[in-house]
């Protein structure tokens, strides 16, 4: 009859250490996880706002390319090749 206590109060402090084991990964596990994808998700707005500057960039150089290219072609022609 001992073992069978023994046995009892073992799986019923088991059961209550699960318990606790389970809420605490599910509530503390969620804020670590809200942080971590709140970081991520401001890195991923930095990289989206520095592609959209550098294409910006690259926009702008390129239009300048050929504006200047389209005034030498006007003064070849202009100058009859």
């Amino acid at each position: 009859m001992p073992e069978i206590d023994s046995k009892i109060l073992l799986g019923i402090a088991g059961l209550i250490t699960g318990i606790y084991g389970w809420l605490f990964k599910h509530l503390f596990g969620k804020v670590q996880f809200k942080d971590v994808c709140a970081a991520t998700h401001k890195g991923l707005d930095d990289c989206i706002e520095a592609e959209e500057r550098r294409n910006t960039e690259r926009y702008e150089a390129l239009d300048k390319k050929i504006d200047k290219g389209f005034t030498d072609l006007k003064q070849l022609i202009r100058n009859n090749g």
